[in-house]
């Protein structure tokens, strides 16, 4: 719990985290949405976005994640302390670098089989064995305008496609445009869209969607529940 309150003042700061603290009220008119982009891992005309420069990915081991610390803080995404890392590495999740020579330019996360479905902190949900789900994707501002990102999800996804896989699924705040370009520049498509409200003991979780492709309706039961 404590490394819990750690990571969201990480994440939002003191005056942030007190916001959120409403969330738990009876009476809380708060709520979110988000959209779920899926990447047909199977289509053999996808974009392959390239990297630029001497960019180049790797996947992330136990001994890099201090290099984590050099990306920015991002309310969006989970502040990633090494005790976190150790933690998701230790449950099966990957993650990905991109770095270039001693600089790291990107990260995202993998799960397999299992992820954090309902929100970026959310509870785990089953996911089928040919879905990966990206997570927690952030890019150094250094690197801003490179299409760091769209390379890099296009690179992980041949990955994937190798091993089998069919579908990369990834969620990301309804109104942030700017990585739902990227998205698009990846060659993802929007499949769902999710609206949760509260009060956070008893959030109510509402999904549109999908559309077809690779997630079929499992997207749906796996994160339209209340709480």
């Amino acid at each position: 719990m404590i490394g819990r309150i750690r990571e969201i003042v990480g994440r939002r700061g003191i005056r942030g985290t007190l916001g959120a603290l409403t969330r738990i009220l009876p009476w809380t008119r708060w709520h979110d949405e988000f959209e779920f982009y899926e990447l047909d891992l199977t289509a053999p005309d996808r974009p392959r976005p390239p990297f630029t420069g001497a960019l180049a990915l790797r996947r992330g081991e136990a001994q890099d994640i201090a290099l984590l610390a050099q990306l920015p803080h991002d309310p969006e995404v989970t502040t990633m302390s090494a005790e976190r890392a150790q933690e998701r590495l230790a449950s099966g999740a990957m993650f990905w670098l991109v770095t270039e020579h001693d600089r790291v330019a990107f990260c995202c996360w993998n799960f397999l089989g299992q992820g954090p479905l309902s929100g970026a902190q959310g509870r785990w949900r089953p996911i089928p064995q040919e879905v990966v789900l990206l997570e927690d994707s952030i890019s150094s501002p250094e690197f801003r305008g490179r299409g760091v990102a769209p390379a890099a999800w296009s690179a992980i996804a041949d990955t994937h496609a190798a091993a089998g896989r069919t579908g990369m699924i990834t969620k990301i705040a309804a109104d942030n445009d700017a990585v739902r370009r990227a998205l698009v520049k990846a060659g993802f498509r929007d499949v769902a869209h999710m609206r949760r409200s509260g009060p956070v003991w008893r959030m109510r979780i509402a999904v549109t969607g999908p559309e077809g492709g690779p997630s079929g309706h499992w997207l749906t039961a796996a994160v339209a529940t209340t709480r």
